[in-house]
């Protein structure tokens, strides 16, 4: 096969990659704790590096999470009190009713806060969780074993009930 036609071939896979990934990776940064737009960026320069290397890259889905998140963690080192307030109703969600989307981006939001009050290791599992990966994936993601990942879940859960348990209890209390 000739050098164009393999560059070709590296190009569509990319793309065809991108296409499929690009919001879920956005919305993954923002799980992790990130605004909107920071999302976006980190998104972004995590899919540019992952081109560069788009040959080379085994697993690009988790490869470009793990690149994603180093990248969040090393802005949030100097930004840690930085609180995300921004709207996540930006994103198309396949909903075709506007109850519908107010209900999801509600829920979404309810999620991105809750997950802002865990620590850094079970967020990022949390969000990779929402994103559909397996225990296995993201022990390799995270470069930890899967009995870690799956105490730090454990962990995570029981944080987050008691978390959505006192929500629904504030809401009963505000009626």
């Amino acid at each position: 096969m000739l050098q164009h036609d393999l560059d070709f071939a590296m190009v569509c896979g990319f793309a065809s990659f991108y296409e499929v990934d690009v919001v879920k990776l956005i919305r993954f940064v923002i799980r992790l704790g990130a605004s909107n737009h920071d999302a976006q960026d980190i998104a972004q320069n995590a899919m540019l590096e992952l081109h560069r290397d788009w040959d080379t890259v085994a697993d690009p889905a988790g490869w470009v999470r793990t690149t994603a998140m180093r990248a969040y963690w090393r802005t949030m080192r100097w930004r840690h009190n930085e609180v995300v307030t921004e709207d996540l109703t930006s994103y198309p969600c396949g909903i075709s009713s506007p109850e519908a989307f107010a209900e999801k981006a509600e829920f979404e939001r309810e999620i991105t806060a809750m997950l802002q009050d865990l620590p850094n290791q079970q967020r990022a599992i949390m969000a990779l969780m929402r994103d559909s990966f397996t225990t296995d994936e993201i022990a390799q993601i995270l470069s930890t074993t899967r009995r870690n990942v799956r105490v730090q879940t454990a962990r995570a859960r029981k944080t987050l009930k008691k978390a959505r348990t006192s929500m629904l209890h504030h809401r009963e209390g505000d009626r």
